[in-house]
């Protein structure tokens, strides 16, 4: 939420509330059909069609591709659309006050925490992966949105307890 809630600020800064809605974002026909895609779940399950709305179902994976190169506009035609220009030199780099980052740093990291929200919500086992460092990847994302978000995340977690590497053994309670 903290990611999807800093690059919408950005973006309606730049290009307006309906930020989604407006050429000059330059977004691909890929995430225009999923934009579309939303619209339509919306407009089915009858919620308005408005930026709070929409915002809240696109999913992780959408926010993470707007922090990617770009693909074809749509219909196909060339050149392809370049997020760079469009989305993070004009705003996007804003999402994350706590670091000077390139759009490929923000991107590599929350492409990889994509993939393993992807892998705990389709019940893949994800045992040989290294969580303890997937979990400091978390927090060293959210540090770069909101230091607050990341203290009460690192606050309240069980992660280090759970992965044997307790926050402060003398209050753990066998």
């Amino acid at each position: 939420m903290a990611l999807r809630n800093a690059m919408h600020r950005e973006l309606s800064a730049t290009y307006g509330a309906a930020w989604y809605d407006d050429s000059r974002c330059g977004l691909d026909g890929g995430t225009l059909a999923r934009i579309a895609s939303a619209k339509n779940d919306l407009v089915r399950d009858r919620y308005p069609v408005d930026p709070p709305h929409l915002v809240a179902v696109l999913s992780f994976g959408f926010w993470v591709t707007l922090l990617g190169r770009g693909g074809r506009p749509a219909g196909g035609a060339s050149p392809k659309c370049n997020y760079e220009m469009t989305l993070w030199r004009p705003c996007l780099y804003r999402a994350f006050p706590n670091a000077r980052l390139s759009r490929h740093q923000a991107h590599t990291p929350l492409d990889y925490l994509r993939t393993l929200r992807n892998r705990v919500a389709h019940h893949e086992p994800i045992f040989a992966r290294h969580l303890q460092a997937d979990y400091q990847s978390i927090l060293t994302v959210t540090g770069w949105i909101c230091t607050s978000t990341r203290d009460w995340i690192a606050h309240h977690s069980r992660v280090d307890e759970i992965l044997g590497h307790p926050k402060d053994s003398d209050s753990l309670q066998f």
